[in-house]
């Protein structure tokens, strides 16, 4: 018995590490469709204050042009031009 409960609880390991790497990965990848979403006017521009960490962020590591590429590519792949 004690077996089988090692045995879930050693796999509870990954799914905790699992989630703590995706979090940050959708947080980052969700970028282009909001500002997609903000730019066509479904989603209100203050919801992109949501994203002020990430902005922070690459500006610190000096991946600006990296997510402005993405954004831009999100922004060409749906047609939506930014006023």
């Amino acid at each position: 018995m004690s077996d089988e409960a090692t045995g879930k609880s050693g796999k509870m390991w990954l799914y905790v590490v699992g989630i703590l790497v995706s979090l940050p990965l959708f947080y980052g990848l969700s970028t282009g469709p909001m500002v997609v979403l903000a730019a066509r006017k479904i989603l209100p521009e203050p919801v992109l204050s949501v994203y002020a960490p990430l902005d922070w962020f690459t500006e610190m590591t000096g991946s600006d042009e990296l997510i402005e590429t993405y954004v831009g590519a999100c922004l060409k792949l749906t047609g939506t031009s930014v006023p």
